[in-house]
């Protein structure tokens, strides 16, 4: 689960990845830049738990 980021601005180029903890919808991100400040958000993506339930007679 990672965050790929890339910027331009004229000549400089900026890249990162930045782990996240937790999986995210990534057709939910917002962006916003203030103050030298870039604030990313985004929706989370609720993790349905795998297995299966069994009675025990």
């Amino acid at each position: 689960k990672v965050v790929d980021l890339s910027a331009e601005r004229g000549e400089k180029k900026y890249h990162v990845k930045v782990p996240v903890q937790y999986k995210v919808d990534e057709n939910s991100a917002k962006a916003s830049y203030k103050n030298g400040i870039l604030q990313l958000v985004f929706k989370l993506v609720e993790e349905k738990p795998t297995g299966k339930q069994v009675e025990v007679e």
